[in-house]
């Protein structure tokens, strides 16, 4: 599990309502033994906010939604974001969180 990296996302409640979420945490953390990531689930709609981000082909991604994924409900890599598209995000973020 990488940085950037964009994967389908099943929460137990809702098996019939597969996601797409993208990962945020840094890969020290990523690679550790913890059950949970950083990352934001895509809207398929705009928000309508500054704070949103269009993810091509996917939806957007907005840094309101920032929040804990748990790797037990990842269920596959569905694609990787750009480079600039993961700056913008970085961007929406440390806006967001006043960083």
């Amino acid at each position: 599990m990488r940085r950037g990296e964009l994967r389908r996302y099943v929460q137990p409640s809702t098996p019939d309502q597969p996601r797409i979420v993208v990962i945020l945490s840094n890969d020290g953390i990523n690679d550790s033994g913890r059950p949970w990531v950083l990352g934001i689930k895509i809207r398929t709609t705009d928000p309508g906010d500054i704070l949103a981000v269009p993810i091509t082909g996917h939806g957007w991604a907005y840094a309101g939604d920032l929040s804990r994924l748990y790797r037990a409900w990842m269920k596959g890599v569905v694609g990787e974001l750009d480079t600039s598209t993961q700056q913008r995000i970085d961007s929406t973020l440390r806006a967001a969180l006043d960083l």
